[in-house]
Formats: C-alpha cells, structure tokens, sequence
C-alpha cells in the first residue's frame, strides 16, 4: 500500500473515532456517529463537548509514538477513560505537541491561545481526576460525644423524593476527602465541602463531588466533609444536630495544621454547604470562639474559623415561627465574609432563613451577600439548569476573586 493510502486511511480512523466531519479525514471514507454517553459526568462532559472535542474536531489532532506506532489512537475512548498509564502519555503527548507547533499537520490551521489553553485545561483535569483523593480521619481515636452504638453500617441509599442523588448515611467515623485541582492551575486556596441532607444523611454526589470538581476548576482544593448522621438519640426534632458542628470545628483546624503539608494557604480556608450543611457553615463561621469539644491534642491549636463561608438554599437560620436569629449562629465583631444563594420557591428551606440572617449581618456590619432568585427550588447544587439560579457559581467565584480568595500570593 502507498505512503499516501496509508496516511489516508489513519486519518480516517481518527476521524471515525473522534467523530470529525469529512472535510477533515480522508474522503473516501464517511466518519462513524459516535456512540451515545451513558449518564457522563455533567461538569466534565460538558467540558469536552464545548471545548475539547470541536478543538480536535477543527483540527484533526494525529498523534504517533512507541506506545501507538500506527496512529490510531482511539481518541473518543481517552476522553472517558484517562485512568491507565497508557491513557495520560498519549493526551500529554498530544498536548506537548500542540504547544511545540508539531501539530496539527502541516497545511491545517493552526490552533488558537485560548484552544490550546481549553485542551490543556481539560488534560489537566483529566490528570488530577485520575489521582485517587487523599481521604484522612478527622478524630484520631473515639469520636467525642457522638452516641453511635445503634447507628448501623455506613451506606449509601435512594430517596424516592430526590432521584439522581447519591445519599450516604450511617457515618460514625467522620473524614476529608481531599480532591486537588491540577498543579498548573491551583490557587493555594482551599474550601471545606458540607453536603446537605437534613442532617440524616449526605448529598454525596450533587454536594460534594460535584462540589470539588467545580471548586477545581477554579484552581481551589475541594474538601468534603463526611461528617456524622444521621441524628442520634436526643437530639431535638427539627433542631439543628450537635454533633456536626463537632467535626466541622475539627475539620477546618486539621486542614489549617496540614496546610505546609499539602501546599494550602493557612489564610484562605473557606467552607461551603448546601441545606442542611449550609446552616453547618453559618455555625462553623460564627462559633469558632468557642470549641463545641475539649481540645484532645496539637491539631486544636490551629484555628477552627474559617476565612471566608458560602451558604446555598439553608435552613435552620431563624427561630420557627418568628423573624429572629436562631441561638446556633451568631454576629461576632470578627465573622469571615459570607455569601448566600437562595430561591424563592424554595419548598424545603425557605428562603427567609438565608435573609434573616443576611439582615442580622448587615445589622452588625459584617461582610455579607445574598443573591435571591425568582425560582430554583431546592437541591439545585453546581449542577447547570435553564433557569434564574443557573448562574450563581460564576456570581460565587466572582465575589470569591474580587475578595482575593482566588490570587495566588506564593506567584508574580
């Protein structure tokens, strides 16, 4: 077979396989439909659809080296799969490449700063996701003052009210999960994720690991709190559980003490909660003057306020049946900068929790922002929808870098 035929027809392999359009490939041959995404992640399949694919799509991306002498190299399957060796040196390689003005092939058209930025943005991505989180124990030893004896084993279970959410429950030994973002784009900064669930169980997806790949794109470290549930015996109905606040308090002072360690700035340590753990991060953010536990060792000794708390849909805020402030959160003088997102058809939570609150800050004239939406519900998170609410995370990470929570001080 020709030098030329063969070119041609890994061309058209390629093509097959990223989906491009014939004027891409070889002409001969007619690109196969690819196969349609069971269930992709949302943030990430959405990434690689508006940005990476038509990148490669305009370009016609080719790639050759020892692991792939022919060239094929399956590129529609390393977009779903970048876990296995093989995986990361073809998409670094191609990304190397791209940068070195190797490709694509000679005659194309040459990619563009902010296309080239978008295919290293998702390579990155891509790299950090395959790195398994650092997942630590928030108590060294006995959990203080939790009553777990009846508490049964940790699982994850369905809630016919809230379909497409994965809920854990039964947590007797509270962690952090650590998820970084990719080195070329971290910020030092870092944000305690507290997912919601009434305090009975954890939003573990749509609140925490949706959370943390969001914050990471940012350039923020995410950190999902696993913190106790459901309520223990004793606790009073329709009261916010005080367990909780236990492993919050705990939780921002061991990620303070190990931020040396894990390349954090011990200034910008923030939390963010949805529902149930938004009320958590108004509780952390004005009760750090005083431990809900005794201090039991050297970790203690690191502050437990955080520098700064978002807050979406909560609950919990105001007393029930009457416009003042609940006694679990507070004003103190030295509160961190707030930031709330509600909607206004809230049926859980109502919105008047978030503006109780907002009110007694402005009151005290602490740092705060409230963005109140016509619509939204309940439950939304980061996740992207038609509607009034659907733009709060760029208005969050607006307010997060006009603060400089977002500035890396450790860069010129």
């Amino acid at each position: 077979m020709a030098y030329s035929q063969v070119t041609r027809a890994l061309a058209s392999a390629v093509a097959a396989c990223l989906g491009l359009a014939p004027s891409c490939a070889a002409q001969e041959t007619a690109p196969k439909k690819p196969p349609a995404e069971k269930a992709p992640v949302a943030a990430e399949a959405r990434h690689y659809d508006e940005k990476v694919r038509p990148f490669l799509t305009h370009h016609c991306v080719e790639c050759h080296g020892p692991e792939d002498p022919d060239g094929d190299l399956r590129l529609d399957k390393l977009s779903q799969d970048f876990s296995d060796e093989v995986s990361r040196k073809h998409w670094l390689r191609v990304l190397r490449r791209v940068k070195a003005g190797e490709m694509p092939p000679k005659g194309r058209p040459r990619p563009t700063e902010l296309e080239v930025r978008a295919l290293s943005d998702w390579i990155g991505a891509k790299a950090a996701a395959a790195v398994k989180p650092l997942v630590v124990d928030v108590w060294p030893g006995k959990v203080p003052g939790d009553d777990a004896a009846r508490i049964g084993e940790e699982k994850f279970i369905e809630i016919k009210t809230a379909p497409n959410v994965k809920w854990l429950t039964n947590v007797t030994k509270p962690t952090l999960t650590v998820y970084r973002p990719a080195k070329d784009k971290d910020t030092g900064a870092a944000v305690l994720i507290c997912p919601g669930g009434g305090y009975h169980n954890l939003a573990w997806d749509l609140e925490g690991e949706e959370v943390a790949d969001w914050l990471n794109s940012l350039g923020v470290t995410g950190i999902i709190l696993k913190y106790r549930c459901p309520r223990r015996p004793g606790d009073v109905k329709g009261e916010p559980a005080p367990g909780p606040l236990k492993d919050a308090q705990r939780a921002v002072s061991l990620v303070r003490s190990r931020a040396k360690e894990w390349g954090i700035d011990p200034k910008r340590i923030g939390m963010i909660g949805f529902s149930a753990g938004g009320h958590l991060v108004g509780s952390a953010a004005t009760n750090f003057g005083r431990r809900s536990y005794q201090p039991i060792d050297v970790v203690d000794k690191a502050s437990c306020r955080p520098d700064f708390g978002i807050m979406a849909y909560s609950g919990y805020f105001k007393r029930k049946d009457k416009d003042e402030l609940s006694p679990t959160v507070g004003t103190p003088a030295d509160t961190p900068p707030l930031f709330f997102v509600h909607a206004s058809d809230d049926p859980v939570s109502e919105v008047e929790h978030s503006v109780a609150f907002y009110l007694a800050l402005k009151r005290a004239k602490i740092d705060a922002e409230l963005h109140v939406y016509a619509s939204g519900g309940h439950g939304f998170g980061v996740r992207a929808k038609n509607g009034p609410c659907s733009g709060w995370t760029q208005t969050c990470a607006d307010w997060l870098r006009n603060r400089g929570f977002l500035e890396d001080a450790s860069k010129p």
